[in-house]
């Protein structure tokens, strides 16, 4: 099964349905550098 997100790209959807879950997995995808600030905090700290 193909699905399309917002920005028109194509995706494989899952074939599995639940009677009460949401049909749609989430796609949102990071932009370029926007978790660097807490994944570098995150270093700071290990």
């Amino acid at each position: 099964m193909v699905m399309t997100d917002a920005a028109g790209l194509r995706h494989l959807n899952t074939p599995i349905r639940f009677a009460r879950e949401p049909g749609e997995p989430d796609l949102h995808v990071p932009r370029l550098g926007e978790h660097t600030q807490a994944v570098l905090a995150g270093l700071d700290n290990a």
